[in-house]
């Protein structure tokens, strides 16, 4: 107790003390920690009245078109983005067989006509053939059956005028002998009377050979029914359509039945189908249509397929039902030759040589017999007369150059035959020289040698 008053006793002396010194010295001020200068705040700027903002004019909308029409410039990537080997998963997707869960027969049959185009035209060009063909059918089995018929007839009269024939020729000869008979007879006269006529037994009918007749014709008869029914169906056509593809089905040689013969893909159905058709009406649809795929061929960028364009062609003529139709194949077939002959010509004239020159004009004999347009027959002629031109260039060219080459020969054999003739001259004089030189005096050097 008395350790803890004294040590309040001198705090609250020293704290008198302080006191009674700040009172003799009010200007001197207690120590006080020195506060951080303050930051001067820069002078506030005077506040602008906003202006008023002008109303922006309204654009014109723009239309789908203009937009369609407009082009942007193309923004390609200094560094383009590559996937991190560490990312890179081997996907193990496969995507299902676009016609899984059809049978075989049937998916063929789906991926052909996905594969196939149609037109109205081939359809319509069709059935006018197979219409055609039906008419020039039952043409000719009509005349057959006249033609038979008439022979038929011709055989009967001819069998007929036969027996006729032979009866008259037996009752002559028995008059030629009855009358030699009586001739011949003497005085006594003798006449018998004729034996009375024998009838013929009639065998009694047999009811089983009757009935085995009877359905003998009856088998026959309904034998020719159902080959008369299968002949009809046979020559009618019918048309489908069947998710966007024509069919032409034809009937079977058979009563009833009928088998698909082809799929026009993309080829309208006439507005009014009718329920049968004749060849003559199907057929031109099916040719139009392969007329106008080897049409689509030569439409392909770079050098045409002139070996799948004259295939497709090919086959457009074996539905040509009519010979303007076949015509029209056979003068596109023609006019690919042609074109083909022409380019051969013409790889053949560029070498420039006189064979090149003349397979180049065969090329093009062979191109003229393919063609009746008389522009495209001049053009042809023109350029034979040109190669034939430039082959009788080359050919006079040939031959004055092998005259300059034999001109030139000879004056080497001259110059030669002179020079030959130069020397031997002094060859001699100069053995005459050294014959008429005396005796012990110096020889004379021979040309090119020194004396000694």
């Amino acid at each position: 107790m008395g350790k803890k008053s004294l040590i309040k006793s001198t705090s609250k002396k020293k704290r008198a003390q302080k006191q009674a010194a700040a009172e003799k010295n009010p200007k001197k001020k207690a120590p006080t920690k020195k506060a951080a200068p303050d930051k001067a705040k820069p002078a506030a700027k005077p506040v602008k009245k906003a202006a008023p903002k002008k109303a922006e004019p309204k654009t014109k909308p723009v239309s789908v078109k203009d937009l369609l029409k407009k082009k942007f410039d193309i923004v390609t990537p200094k560094v383009l983005y590559t996937v991190p080997k560490e990312m890179i998963v081997k996907s193990t997707f496969s995507a299902p067989e676009l016609l899984a869960g059809f049978e075989a027969k049937d998916a063929k049959r789906i991926k052909r006509l996905i594969a196939n185009t149609y037109s109205e035209k081939d359809l319509k060009a069709a059935a006018e053939k197979a219409a055609a063909e039906k008419a020039a059918a039952e043409k000719a089995a009509a005349e057959k059956a006249a033609a038979e018929k008439a022979a038929a007839e011709k055989a009967a009269a001819e069998k007929a005028a036969a027996e006729k024939a032979a009866a008259e020729k037996a009752a002559a000869e028995k008059a030629e002998a009855i009358k030699k008979a009586a001739a011949q007879k003497s005085d006594v006269t003798v006449s018998y009377e004729p034996p009375p006529a024998q009838t013929a037994v009639k065998k009694p009918s047999d009811p089983v050979d009757n009935t085995i007749k009877l359905f003998a014709a009856g088998l026959v008869f309904l034998i020719l029914l159902v080959i008369g029914a299968s002949t009809s169906n046979s020559f009618k056509y019918y048309l489908a359509e069947n998710q966007g593809a024509l069919e032409i089905w034809k009937g079977k040689f058979a009563p009833m039945g009928k088998k698909m013969v082809i799929a026009l893909p993309g080829v309208l159905a006439p507005e009014d189908l009718k329920d049968v058709y004749s060849a003559d009406d199907v057929y031109p649809l099916a040719f139009q249509y392969f007329l106008d795929k080897a049409d689509a061929l030569l439409g392909v960028p770079g050098i045409p397929d002139f070996k799948g364009i004259k295939a497709t062609l090919k086959t457009a003529l074996e539905y040509g039902s009519t010979n303007t139709l076949r015509t029209v194949a056979y003068d596109r077939l023609d006019n690919i030759d042609r074109l083909i002959l022409t380019y051969k010509a013409d790889v053949a004239a560029s070498r420039g040589t006189i064979d090149d020159l003349d397979s180049a004009i065969g090329f093009l004999k062979d191109a003229d017999k393919l063609t009746t347009d008389r522009v495209q027959e001049e053009m042809i002629a023109q350029k034979i007369t040109a190669h034939e031109a430039a082959i009788t260039a080359l050919e006079e060219q040939a031959a004055a150059e092998q005259a300059v080459a034999e001109a030139e020969a000879e004056a080497e054999r001259q110059a030669e035959a002179v020079v030959a003739e130069q020397a031997e001259a002094v060859v001699a004089e100069q053995a005459e020289a050294a014959s008429e030189a005396p005796e012990g005096s110096e020889e004379t050097p021979e040309p090119g040698t020194e004396p000694q």
